[in-house]
């Protein structure tokens, strides 16, 4: 026997006279004399549904579907809310009325779970215009037929492609330091988005692992990387590309960055204050200048909607353990003379904070994998590479942090970095108030 004695759903509204009848079948039945009608209402569309059951089971509700969303909101037992609102009775109609299994009649509900039909419109016209950004944006998406194979991973069955031509500068807003941003689009709105430049012959790459032979001659068509021509990819189903053009317009008006902290003590004899340093271990797919271990202060990158001090909290956090505050945090100045064939990278911004007397160092809070940690010094120590050495001798395996001075941090950089590394990214200077504002983006 059914758990529901009968489920009534109704998508206009109906006289209930016109149940009466199915209703005295099934009071007839055994163990279901005492009948209790409950009105449920789908929240999505104003269909009503009447369960008629036994009181054991009067606290039930049937699930209903409809468009993709479940939903149970039992309708008030007032008289008002519920059966009121089903019985009109300028509506009289007959209702359609079918045979159970057991032979007696029952209602026929029309098909309230038909899909509307999401049929694309032609690309070249409504669906256009849908996805170009509203009033003076320039944002201008079109459609794409042939888009490049490497991006094979992000087609689907039904996937739309659509492009924008624009600049790095741009194209940077949507995809993030580090492709973050573009992961996160995806996660909000169900959109792939990838990037690659328009004119490729246009810029030199240097092959990995040779950072010497980059020549910025081979690189004068564009004067700074901001200008580099760059064509941005859009895979997805027509709805969502269209419900996230809102977002896509929120994105390019914000500057994704990469933040780094000097966090430093004082020594209690009065030597030079040393610094709080790390090694992220970094992806065979690296740039050419950037070694398979870096060397470098605590710090990330932004996430979209986030300032600038907040990813500096954030980021010191998850990569040491150590929690500081804004107010904590003094801004020194920023790196922008990225070479041209690095078109995709972000601005640098330098804080620096004081080590908090009653903080305590606890190694890589996410992504522990890609943080140099739990390593043998005494392998370390055989190593022909000078941050090895050292490495073995101040750091702890355990956090995978060491405490360095300015000159020592001078020296293990000045191979890839150039002359005073510490100097020139964490000293404070006269700009100090114009940092402050900026900083706060």
């Amino acid at each position: 026997m059914p758990s529901f004695a009968a489920l009534q759903i109704l998508r206009r509204a109906r006289p209930l006279h016109a149940f009466h009848a199915q209703l005295e079948r099934f009071a007839l039945k055994p163990n279901w004399c005492t009948l209790t009608h409950t009105a449920v209402r789908h929240s999505s569309t104003n269909a009503c549904v009447l369960l008629t059951s036994s009181a054991r089971l009067r606290t039930c509700h049937q699930r209903s579907y409809c468009y993709g969303k479940h939903s149970d909101e039992p309708v008030d037992e007032d008289g008002e809310s519920g059966l009121e609102d089903i019985a009109r009775p300028e509506e009289t109609e007959d209702l359609p009325v079918g045979e159970d299994h057991d032979g007696h009649s029952q209602y026929v509900p029309e098909d309230t779970h038909a899909v509307p039909d999401e049929t694309p419109q032609d690309e070249g016209s409504t669906h256009q215009a849908s996805a170009t950004g509203t009033g003076n944006s320039i944002l201008k998406l079109e459609p794409c037929t042939s888009p490049p194979t490497r991006f094979a991973q992000s087609f689907s069955v039904g996937t739309k492609v659509y492009t924008w031509h624009t600049t790095a500068k741009y194209g940077r807003r949507l995809i993030g330091p580090m492709t973050e941003w573009g992961q996160e689009f995806t996660y909000r709105t169900g959109v792939s988005v990838q990037w690659d430049a328009t004119y490729p012959e246009k810029i030199f790459v240097p092959p990995s692992g040779t950072p010497d032979v980059a020549d910025p001659a081979r690189n004068s068509w564009y004067k700074h990387r901001d200008e580099v021509e760059v064509t941005v990819y859009f895979f997805g189903s027509q709805r969502a590309i269209d419900a996230s053009i809102s977002l896509i317009e929120e994105m390019i008006t914000q500057e994704p960055v990469l933040v780094r902290v000097g966090v430093f003590k004082r020594q209690d004899n009065g030597a030079p204050p040393q610094w709080l340093s790390l090694r992220r271990v970094n992806n065979e797919t690296r740039p050419a200048d950037i070694p398979a271990i870096s060397l470098k202060t605590p710090g990330k990158y932004t996430l979209l909607f986030e300032t600038h001090k907040e990813a500096a909290v954030r980021s010191v956090f998850e990569e040491t353990g150590v929690r500081l505050n804004e107010d904590d945090l003094t801004p020194t100045g920023f790196l922008d003379s990225m070479p041209i064939e690095y078109y995709w990278r972000a601005k640098v911004y330098y804080f620096v904070a004081e080590f908090p007397s009653d903080a305590e160092i606890l190694g890589p809070r996410t992504s522990v994998s890609d943080y140099f940690v739990d390593w043998d010094n005494n392998i370390l120590r055989q190593s022909p590479d000078p941050i090895d050495r050292v490495w073995a001798n101040y750091a702890d395996p355990k956090t995978g942090t060491a405490w360095l001075t300015a000159a020592k941090m001078d020296e293990l950089q000045l191979p890839l970095k150039g002359d005073s590394y510490m100097e020139t990214r964490y000293k404070v200077g006269e700009h100090l108030p114009e940092l402050r504002e900026a900083t706060q983006l």
